[in-house]
Order: C-alpha cells, then sequence, then structure tokens
C-alpha cells in the first residue's frame, strides 16, 4: 500500500524536481538533434514534449510553493522570509523562460511542416544552436532557483507539510 499523498501546500518537494530534471535533459536531445545525420524530426519532437512536460511541471512547482510559502510566511524571522521570496522570484522567472521559450521552440519544430515552407539546413542549424545557448541561460536562472530552495530546507530548516492538517 501507497503513503497518502501529502496536501497541496505539502507536495512542492515533490512537484519541484519534475521539472528540474525534464528541462535539464532537453539540452542532450537538442544536441542530437542538431548532430543527427538525417532530418528527422524525431529528437525535436522528443525535446519539445518534454519542453510541454516540464512548463507544466513548473507551473504546478510554482503553484503548490506558493501554497507552502503561505503556511509559514508570517511564523518566520524577516531573514528567512527574504530567503522564501528570492526563491519565488527566481522559480517564477525561469518558468516564464521555460514557457516561452517552449512556444518559440513549438513554433519552429510546428510551423515549417504546416506550412509546407522548410528550413534551409544552415538557417536550422544556427536557429537550433542560438535556441540552445538560450536554454542553458535558462537552466542557470532555474539552478539558482534550485538552489535558493535547498538553502530554505539546508539552512533555514523549512520543511514541507507532509500530512494534512
Amino acid at each position: 500500500m501507497f503513503p497518502p499523498l501529502p496536501p497541496w501546500e505539502g507536495i512542492h518537494p515533490i512537484l519541484a524536481h519534475f521539472p528540474i530534471g525534464l528541462l535539464f535533459v532537453v539540452p542532450v536531445l537538442l544536441l542530437i538533434s542538431i548532430f543527427r545525420l538525417r532530418q528527422t524530426p524525431c529528437f525535436s519532437i522528443a525535446a519539445l514534449i518534454l519542453m510541454i512536460l516540464g512548463v507544466i511541471g513548473a507551473f504546478l512547482a510554482v503553484f503548490s510553493g506558493a501554497a507552502g510559502a503561505s503556511l509559514v510566511f508570517n511564523e518566520v524571522g524577516p531573514d528567512v522570509q527574504q530567503a522564501i521570496h528570492k526563491h519565488e522570484e527566481l522559480a517564477e522567472i525561469a518558468r516564464t523562460i521555460f514557457a516561452v521559450l517552449t512556444l518559440v521552440y513549438a513554433a519552429l519544430v510546428i510551423l515549417p511542416p504546416w506550412l509546407k515552407k522548410p528550413v534551409p539546413s544552415r538557417a536550422r542549424l544556427i536557429l537550433e544552436v542560438v535556441f540552445l545557448v538560450v536554454w542553458t541561460v535558462g537552466l542557470l536562472v532555474l539552478l539558482n532557483a534550485a538552489h535558493a530552495g535547498g538553502l530554505l530546507v539546508h539552512k533555514y530548516g523549512i520543511r514541507a507539510l507532509l500530512v494534512p492538517f
């Protein structure tokens, strides 16, 4: 028998790790897509699917984190409140970056075949490399958000609510 899931206010640690993992795997698929020998879109589509799942997970993580923070925010000192705010802000920025980048990549992957206008291979290569660089910048923001969350747990002792009230 599985243990019960934590309440929404306590599920953030479970939800937060999925988008981190998914969004960090995307560059591997993007690199394979860039260096593939044949012009098949399978790795680009796989990357797009991971992006979509990662962004959905990021939205859920931000929402659940806000719910969890609301339980402890008024119970902690100003230094911890500032750390919570920094973590929330970085997470929201990362979520927004990846949501926008996912929409851009979806357009790059879906529009050319749909419009029956293939992108020349040199232009595609340049677009994919630029996209990979921008994605990496987003990963740095995500990494900082994750680090700020880790500080909340390991430096300030903030713990998620694991059982219902």
